[in-house]
C-alpha cells in the first residue's frame, strides 16, 4: 500500500515537470536515423556488447532507428518508471509492464505519460492494429476506446495456458496404468505415485500471491464449464464471475481431499513457479499443475539431462462428474510493451520498432538470425549454422532457443517460432510425442471473459477480493472435513458480496454485455 501511494504522489508531479519541458517530439522520423532509449526488465541474454551485436544491428538499419538499451529489475518497475516520467526521464518503449496494474496503467494514460497508437503512430505500426482486429478479446486492453498496450504475445488468439496437469508417462508405464481422462484416474495415478513409487504426489504453485492458487483448481472447474479467472456466461446469458459460480465449491472440496489423503507435496504452499517445477523436474513429485505450450517440450528436455528415463505427458482436460470439461481459455499474451507519450519522447520511432519486431521478417530474424550468417536453407530446410550462437542465440536443454530481442519486449516469440526451436534437429518420435500434448492442451477449452478488463470500481476492489480469496482457498483446503471446507467458501462468498465485490463485479458484467452480446 505505501508503495502504491508513492506512485501516486509521484504522479501528481508528473504533469507540471512535463508541462515545463521544452524538449520537441521527435516524431517525423525523416532524415537520418531518429534514436529512442528502450527500458526492458531482463538482463540482456548474456550479450555484453549489445552496440556490435549482429541481431541488434539489424533491427537498427530494418527501422533506421538508433536503440539504447536500458536493462532494469522486473521488481519495482512501477516505481522506476513513475520515478522517471516525473524526473523527465520516461523511456521511448517501457517492456514487460504487469498487465494487471490496472490503476497504474490508468495513471499513465490519463497523465499522457505514454502514447496512444493513433494518428502517425498508428500509421507506423499497422501490425499491432491488424493484430487487435484479429482477436476481438484484445479490446479488453484498451482504455478510453484507445488501444496503448503491445501485448507480449506468442499467439493471437485464446488458448488454454495455465493449470494443466503434467505426469509422468514413465510411471503409467511401470504400473500399467491407463492415462488418466478423469479425475478419480487422475487420483489412481497420484495414489500409485505416493504409495508405490515412493514420491509425492501433485505440485503447483502455492504461493498466495496473484491467482497462483486458483490456477491450479483449473483442473476441476472445467467440468462445471467455470474458467478459474474473469467471467463466464451462464445458461441464462448473463456474465457472472468465476467464484460466485454454484459448484465452485466443489472444485475446493476435491482439492481438500488431495491434501487430507496425502496427495500433494507438503511444500506446495512455499512454492512458486520455479520451484514447483524444479520440484517436478527432480522427479520428487509425480505430478504438476503448469503450464503448456514450449514449456512441455523443455519440461521433457530438463527431463532428459536429470533421468532420460523420465517421460513428460499432459493429460487432456479432465472429466471430473461436472458434465463438461476444459482448460481455461486465456488470450496468448503475457504483460505489455507501452511506448513513451510526453514531449521529449520519440513514439513514432518506437512504434516502428515494436511493428518491425512482430512483422514475420522480424519474428524470423529474431528467431533463428540472418540468413547465410546465422542459417541456410538445404533441400527447402532450415539449416542452423554454428555462428547463430555467437550472437546471442542461447542453446541450452536441448532448445535451440530465440535470440534475447524476441522475448519480453514485443513478444514472447511467437509459438510457430518455438515450435521450431523446440522441435530442431528432433526424431519423429520426438515431433510426434509433442504435437499430441499440444493436442491435449488444447482439445477442450473453458471460454473466459474479462479477464484484461476493469472499471474503477473493480479495481478499486481487487486488493481486497485477491486478499479475501488467496486465504478462504488454503484455509478450506486444510479444513478437517468437507462440510467445513463448503462452510469455509459459503462465508468467503457472503464475505466477498458484504465487501463490495459483486457490486464492483456488475461494472464489469455491464461492459462485457456491451462488447460480446
Amino acid at each position: 500500500m505505501k508503495k502504491f501511494l508513492l506512485l501516486l504522489v509521484s504522479m501528481a508531479l508528473i504533469m507540471a515537470i512535463l508541462g515545463c519541458s521544452g524538449k520537441k517530439n521527435n516524431a517525423s522520423g525523416s532524415g537520418g536515423p531518429d534514436s529512442i532509449r528502450m527500458m526492458i526488465t531482463q538482463s540482456g541474454g548474456g550479450i555484453s556488447d549489445w552496440a556490435n551485436n549482429s541481431i541488434f544491428q539489424a533491427i537498427e538499419k530494418a527501422t533506421n532507428t538508433k536503440i539504447e538499451m536500458e536493462f532494469v529489475e522486473y521488481e519495482g518497475f512501477p516505481e522506476l518508471l513513475t520515478t522517471a516520467a516525473a524526473s523527465g526521464t520516461f523511456p521511448d518503449m517501457a517492456s514487460f509492464i504487469f498487465h494487471g496494474s490496472k490503476t497504474f496503467l490508468q495513471t499513465l494514460v490519463e497523465n499522457d505519460i505514454i502514447a496512444a497508437y493513433e494518428g502517425d503512430v498508428a500509421a507506423a505500426c499497422p501490425e499491432i492494429i491488424k493484430r487487435y482486429a484479429e482477436n476481438p478479446s484484445l479490446t479488453e486492453l484498451k482504455i478510453n476506446g484507445k488501444i496503448y498496450f503491445q501485448p507480449l504475445y506468442w499467439g493471437n488468439k485464446n488458448d488454454p495456458n495455465i493449470g494443466l496437469i503434467h505426469i509422468r508417462k514413465d510411471i503409467i508405464d511401470k504400473y500399467g496404468l491407463k492415462i488418466p481422462d478423469t479425475w478419480d484416474e487422475y487420483l489412481e495415478y497420484l495414489r500409485t505415485c505416493v504409495k508405490k513409487e515412493g514420491i509425492y504426489g501433485v505440485t503447483f504453485n502455492g504461493q498466495a500471491a496473484g491467482d497462483g492458487l486458483q490456477q491450479a483448481l483449473n483442473v476441476y472447474l472445467g467440468s462445471y464449464s467455470i474458467p478459474y479467472v474473469g467471467w463466464y456466461k451462464d445458461d441464462k446469458g448473463n456474465y457472472q464471475y468465476w467464484l460466485t459460480a454454484e459448484h465452485s465449491s466443489d472444485a475446493i472440496v476435491a482439492f481438500r481431499r488431495l491434501f487430507a489423503e496425502g496427495l500433494v507435496d507438503p511444500n506446495v504452499m512455499t512454492y512458486n513457479e520455479e520451484m514447483l517445477k524444479n520440484s517436478y523436474i527432480s522427479g520428487r513429485n509425480g505430478s504438476m499443475i503448469y503450464n503448456g505450450g514450449g514449456h512441455i517440450g523443455r519440461t521433457q528436455n530438463d527431463f532428459a539431462l536429470v533421468n532420460p528415463g523420465y517421460k513428460e505427458y499432459v493429460t487432456q482436460a479432465l472429466d471430473c462428474g461436472g458434465g463438461s470439461r476444459g482448460y481455461t481459455q486465456e488470450p496468448m499474451f503475457g504483460q505489455l510493451n507501452a511506448i513513451g507519450g510526453t514531449p521529449y519522447n520519440n513514439p513514432v520511432a518506437a512504434a516502428r520498432i515494436v511493428n518491425f519486431l512482430q512483422s514475420a521478417e522480424g519474428e524470423q530474424l529474431t528467431a533463428i538470425g540472418i540468413e547465410g550468417e546465422d542459417w541456410r536453407r538445404e533441400n527447402g530446410n532450415i539449416v542452423c549454422l554454428e555462428a547463430k550462437y555467437q550472437h546471442g542465440f542461447p542453446r541450452e536443454a536441448g532448445v535451440n532457443g530465440a535470440h534475447p530481442l524476441s522475448a519480453g519486449i514485443v513478444s514472447w516469440q511467437s509459438q510457430a517460432w518455438q515450435d521450431f526451436n523446440l522441435l530442431y534437429g528432433k526424431d519423429e518420435a520426438y515431433n510426434n510425442w509433442y504435437k499430441e500434448m499440444r493436442d491435449n492442451q488444447c482439445r477442450y477449452q473453458v471460454p473466459a471473459y474479462g479477464i484484461m478488463l476493469t472499471t474503477p470500481e473493480w479495481s478499486d476492489f481487487q486488493a481486497v477480493g485477491n486478499d479475501l480469496l488467496q486465504r478462504a482457498i488454503a484455509t478450506a483446503w486444510h479444513a478437517n472435513s468437507d462440510d467445513e471446507a463448503r462452510r469455509i467458501w459459503t462465508n468467503f462468498v457472503k464475505e466477498w458480496v458484504n465487501a463490495g465485490g459483486l457490486k464492483a463485479s456488475a461494472t464489469v458484467e455491464k461492459i462485457l454485455k456491451q462488447m460480446y452480446g
